[in-house]
């Protein structure tokens, strides 16, 4: 069984995605640490400045295939399941999480932290950052709402998740 963690940036897939996977006992990537090694930039800002915005997104596609061979639980980008057939692919592929939290929380998360890390992110003042996060929250959505599960961090423990993917995945065994 393998596990995306879909969902805005700042709604903690990745250290979710670390406990999740070490709880299930099985391997763990993000796909943006993946097209790190992959291109050989340091950072996805260095890459986007370099390359653009195009190239990462292609990167990106190529990242999440490569997880299919080695990875249990995957973190994705916020942007992943937006692009080409990447939630298509993930769909078929796995159980597919949609980690949720809404715009002031993300704000509140993402307001501390350094913009300059997150390409889209980067210079953008307060007002900026949360109209930002409200547009492209209203805007992706309509793909994170068509994962399997729906993961509240905020209102749900991770044994609750536990529960919920392995409810999902003996539902959907073919019999």
């Amino acid at each position: 069984m393998r596990v995306y963690l879909i969902g805005f940036m700042g709604a903690g897939k990745t250290t979710l995605g670390q406990e999740l996977a070490r709880k299930l006992n099985v391997s763990f990537c993000d796909t943006d640490l993946l097209v790190c090694r992959d291109t050989g930039y340091e950072s996805i800002s260095d890459l986007i400045a370099s390359r653009g915005m195009d190239f990462f997104r292609l990167a990106e596609r190529d990242a999440l295939r490569k997880t299919g061979r080695d990875c249990g639980v995957v973190a994705t980008g916020g942007g992943t399941p937006c692009y080409f057939d990447n939630l298509e692919w993930m769909l078929q592929s796995g159980v597919v999480v949609y980690v949720c939290m809404d715009v002031d929380a993300l704000f509140l998360r993402l307001s501390n932290t350094n913009l300059a890390t997150r390409p889209l992110l980067a210079g953008k003042n307060e007002n900026e950052l949360r109209m930002y996060i409200y547009d492209t929250l209203a805007a992706r959505e309509q793909y994170y709402l068509r994962a399997h599960i729906t993961y509240e961090p905020l209102r749900e423990t991770l044994d609750h998740l536990i529960y919920k993917i392995n409810h999902f995945h003996l539902s959907h065994i073919p019999s």
